[in-house]
């Protein structure tokens, strides 16, 4: 669990990567960039947390002695892992294979978090609408995770004044992410957590990671005709209901008056 943490908390912007051979794209034909965006779990990169799916492009999935990864930036104990997800046989809804750790990201038996708690972890909170989500491969716990972009919308409360108005943020979500490599599917279950949506209105609460480019560790919200929806996790009010867009910037702007 320590290593999924630390997985979850290491957000990077890679230099500019092109596709493997066997993956190359047409002559004149542009590549979007964040299709093969790495996720690097120190700042060396040399180990990295999140592949995308891109990056990984087609493999031979013949048998395990003809895929090659060889491509791919993984020390030799990911890739040994990944490989053997590669060929385990689906056991999931829908001819999907789940890796068993996947039950069990989602801690149960959490005690609720009201909204004061929740503003005195997280410095920052954001609306934003949704713009991109790139499934891939999360090293660290072995399972498949989305890179979701987030354009910042209106910034509520930035302590640290890291956001503006039109800013990309990025956070991994692995609820209900899936990967697909030459047909292989991978996935990860869904849980309490709301399920991002390309075009998605949604609020964020959380902390940006310093050492790395737009990187953000928190919890997201759906908010829908300008009201926010809680998980069960999260209350953001006493009734622990939706919440009008209004009244949390009205209990927002209390809470920080508070701390004055």
């Amino acid at each position: 669990m320590k290593r999924f943490l630390a997985t979850l908390a290491l957000l990077a912007v890679t230099s500019t990567l092109t596709l493997p051979a066997a993956a190359e794209s047409p002559k004149n034909q542009e590549v979007d960039p964040d299709t093969l965006r790495i996720v690097w779990g120190d700042e060396a990169h040399r180990d990295p947390s999140f592949i995308p799916q891109a990056l990984i492009g087609d493999l031979d999935l013949t048998s395990p002695e003809t895929v090659d990864l060889s491509h791919l930036p993984m020390t030799d104990s990911q890739k040994y892992s990944f490989k053997f997800f590669l060929f385990a046989e689906p056991d999931g809804p829908d001819g999907c294979f789940l890796p068993h750790i996947a039950g069990r990201v989602a801690v149960k038996g959490w005690k609720p978090l009201g909204l004061s708690e929740l503003l005195a972890r997280k410095p920052l909170a954001t609306t934003g609408v949704v713009r991109k989500i790139v499934p891939g491969w999360l090293t660290g716990i072995a399972m498949a995770g989305n890179l979701v972009f987030v354009e910042v919308d209106e910034p509520l409360r930035d302590t640290d004044q890291v956001t503006t108005a039109g800013q990309p943020l990025l956070f991994i979500q692995t609820s209900g992410a899936e990967l697909v490599i030459s047909g292989k599917r991978i996935c990860s279950p869904k849980n309490s957590d709301y399920q991002v949506r390309v075009g998605s209105q949604v609020l964020l609460f959380g902390v940006a990671d310093g050492r790395n480019v737009g990187g953000i560790i928190g919890r997201v919200f759906e908010i829908r005709d300008s009201v926010v929806y809680p998980t069960p996790q999260i209350e953001l009010r006493k009734e622990a209901g939706p919440i009008p867009l209004w009244e949390l910037r009205r209990q927002m702007e209390k809470f920080a008056e508070l701390e004055r």
